[in-house]
């Protein structure tokens, strides 16, 4: 939205807080938590300053050979390596210094055209999955820039992502209802020289739909697993999966089904979730891949802590001036989330900074220095915010 509209936003009021507390249920002799969402009528406008503590930007070098357009990051303590799409991977410093082109876009033996990938702890190593090279991963040194040997895949078939625990097994998670072998899976893991460990049936039987980048991510130093079409998140401990939470809603169709509701888990930490339910009007099949318009969306946010829970009316970033949604995680135990601002638009949103001294941002001047020294064709701006821990 338009950054004018903030000022608007400010001054609406809340609402009455409403504490909504978790039911409980019984799952495998274990009381899993149960949030019934259509229970959840209280509104409440959130701003970026109530959920983290402060913010840092990163001016990303531009240059002729790596000027970027849409990327989605991977942010660690020593290197920023980001996918941009029909580009391929490439790799900066922390402060934002380009280091090299790691990968190109392509189909060929060492590019990459679907890719997925992780970083291991340590970050000497990525290591990529392309559906146009299902038999194996890609692994490149991050420290030398250089391709190391390929690392089979044990079970034939396409994955929609995949983890590193350990800097030593790869635990992956496979496309169901495709007819490959390792759609018989919800999730296997294996080893990096390609030795199968440990695999879990899968209950799903539909078609493969679009894929979900929270699929398999991790909270804090725990591995979390959400199936599609499963309004239940799971933790993942060892080589097994354990019911962790449950989100209720009204509509049980399958979230393909014109009509039906779908869960997305935008952000979830230590402390709180951020989630939404969107109702799909329309579908379009595209290959593999089931996307739906939808009509309509309703976010909320629940406080772990107390058990309260609110529909949310709007997001607010009071540190760069902006509605929000989602953040994506930095790194895998980092507290640190990230958005990515294009120059264009951030110059942009400076415009309107200036015309209006009355919109309350954090870090104003800094926001207007920085925007000064950019023009509108470079590189964009990466905008780390770390969780304020309660």
């Amino acid at each position: 939205m338009q950054l004018i509209l903030i000022l608007i936003f400010l001054i609406i009021s809340c609402g009455n807080i409403q504490n909504w507390n978790f039911q409980k249920v019984a799952n495998n002799s274990k009381n899993i938590s149960v949030v019934d969402l259509s229970k959840i009528k209280e509104e409440k406008t959130v701003t970026t300053s109530q959920l983290f503590s402060n913010v840092s930007y990163i001016k990303l070098e531009t240059l002729n050979n790596n000027i970027l357009g849409s990327v989605k990051w991977s942010i660690g303590n020593k290197y920023i390596v980001g996918y941009a799409s029909g580009l391929g991977f490439y790799q900066f410093t922390t402060d934002g210094k380009y280091i090299r082109k790691l990968a190109n876009f392509g189909r060929g033996p060492q590019e990459v055209y679907y890719p997925s990938w992780t970083i291991s702890k340590d970050e000497r190593h990525i290591y990529i999955y392309d559906q146009l090279k299902p038999k194996s991963f890609l692994c490149i040194n991050l420290i030398t820039g250089y391709f190391d040997k390929n690392i089979p895949i044990p079970v034939e078939g396409f994955l929609r992502n995949i983890e590193l625990i350990n800097d030593s097994i790869l635990i992956c998670a496979p496309v169901n209802g495709e007819g490959k072998p390792a759609s018989k899976y919800a999730l296997f893991w294996q080893t990096l020289s390609g030795k199968l460990i440990e695999t879990i049936p899968s209950r799903i039987k539909s078609k493969p739909i679009i894929p979900s980048d929270n699929l398999l991510y991790r909270v804090g130093d725990q591995l979390h697993y959400r199936p599609l079409n499963s309004d239940t998140i799971f933790q993942v401990n060892g080589y097994r999966i354990d019911p962790y939470i449950i989100f209720k809603s009204n509509n049980t169709k399958s979230d393909t089904d014109i009509g039906s509701t779908r869960l997305d888990v935008y952000l979830e930490t230590p402390d709180f979730f951020l989630i939404a339910l969107r109702t799909l009007k329309s579908k379009n099949i595209i290959g593999q891949d089931a996307i739906g318009d939808v009509s309509e969306s309703k976010d909320y946010i629940i406080d772990k802590k107390n058990g309260k829970a609110y529909l949310i009316k709007y997001f607010i970033n009071d540190f760069i001036g902006q509605t929000w949604m989602p953040y994506s995680l930095v790194n895998q135990n980092s507290p640190r989330k990230y958005i990515s601002i294009e120059a264009a638009l951030l110059k942009k949103q400076v415009k309107t900074l200036r015309s209006d001294s009355e919109i309350t941002i954090k870090d104003r001047d800094k926001i207007l220095n920085l925007a000064d020294s950019m023009t509108e064709f470079d590189n964009p701006i990466i905008v780390i915010e770390t969780l304020a821990r309660k």
